[in-house]
């Protein structure tokens, strides 16, 4: 229902339509609301070829309500603007009024600049990992989105709201290089809506896990298709801040511990905290340990600590959602944390993955000293 627009500025956009194909004996449904499109196919016995569309509200309710067994669709009158589409199974039967097919907004085919194909549990982590970064408000359109940037090896996923960054980098699969019109030395970037990255999630869900998808892009599409489904979706415009300018080169302290230690101390601290959900931070090499603390006028304070490995002491503090949703982001339990001051970003990287890299920047807060 992603694909489905809350509000639809044309009735037939509230509508699925059903394309049967007898030749290959299936039936695909497709979504739009202008922007993104949603295609899947499953397999059906055809009695004969057609289009018709379907309200997807009603569609969708009804279905997931019934048995879990063979449906029946059946055009029940023809020749009239308003088809009448029944839907029989054992003793149920419905009769749904359906919109003129004809009127259902077609999407362009892309024209790929060029293709890639990846594992979809590979693109499913990188980007659930740089989905914790990305923009929510609409200030600035190019942040709401993640942008890709690929050459003929390697693929790249980047997110930021301005006070986190996230990046993943892969090796694109040796025996499926990219396909290009150009020379494959060349490098490319567009910017997906994180909405519709949600969508793939969910679209490939865990039945599509362990399957190669194939992602296709040209100047202002970009299209991800596997067995039995396609998403498409408008890119976003604008030019993506140059993240790499940003990126600290040296550091001064370095940590290694656990990341559910920090993850789950961090959540028991922000509880004496929630109007300024501040986590401090103090990591001691000579203890080997980082204390940790949260404080509040009315609630009261907590403190805890936890082991590390600490090479240079450091005091910093975060914004513990951040901090939360950066660790909860990370595919691995090892987490390497690298800082250069308490006033400069920190560097979250994720040890023991599958990547060529894969860290969460996040800025640090600034607080007052009480005296």
């Amino acid at each position: 229902m992603g694909a489905i627009p809350s509000k639809p500025t044309q009735l037939i956009l509230s509508n699925i339509l059903l394309t049967t194909s007898a030749e290959k004996e299936e039936i695909s449904l497709t979504a739009f609301d202008l922007s993104l499109a949603i295609r899947v196919t499953i397999p059906a016995r055809i009695e004969s070829k057609g289009e018709v569309t379907l309200p997807a509200k009603l569609l969708s309710s009804l279905i997931s309500s019934l048995p879990d067994r063979q449906v029946h669709f059946s055009l029940n009158s023809s020749g009239q603007e308003n088809q009448v589409i029944r839907l029989d199974l054992d003793n149920y039967h419905y009769q749904i009024r359906s919109l003129d097919a004809a009127e259902f907004p077609s999407f362009s085919e892309i024209e790929p600049v060029t293709k890639v194909q990846l594992d979809t549990d590979t693109l499913v982590e990188a980007v659930k990992i740089v989905l914790s970064a990305v923009a929510t408000d609409e200030i600035r359109q190019v942040l709401t989105g993640i942008v890709f940037t690929l050459d003929s090896k390697t693929i790249e996923l980047a997110g930021t709201d301005g006070h986190r960054l996230a990046v993943v980098k892969a090796n694109l699969p040796t025996r499926k290089k990219s396909k290009s019109k150009s020379k494959t030395k060349q490098n490319y970037s567009f910017i997906v809506p994180a909405t519709a990255l949600k969508e793939l999630i969910k679209l490939i869900g865990k039945s599509n896990r362990h399957e190669t998808i194939e992602v296709e892009f040209d100047n202002s599409k970009v299209s991800f298709s596997f067995p039995g489904a396609k998403l498409v979706s408008r890119l976003l415009e604008g030019q993506y801040p140059n993240y790499h300018a940003v990126l600290p080169q040296e550091f001064n302290s370095e940590v290694n511990l656990l990341n559910s230690q920090l993850s789950q101390a961090s959540q028991r601290l922000l509880l004496f905290n929630s109007r300024q959900p501040i986590v401090k931070l103090d990591f001691q090499e000579s203890e080997q340990q980082v204390e940790m603390l949260s404080d509040d006028s009315e609630l009261g304070n907590g403190a805890e600590s936890i082991p590390a490995v600490v090479k240079g002491d450091i005091k910093i503090a975060f914004n513990g959602k951040y901090l939360i949703d950066a660790l909860k982001a990370l595919p691995t339990n090892e987490v390497n944390c690298q800082f250069i001051n308490g006033k400069s970003p920190a560097m979250l990287r994720s040890l023991n993955g599958d990547y060529l890299s894969c860290f969460i920047l996040l800025m640090p807060c600034f607080m007052e000293e009480r005296g």
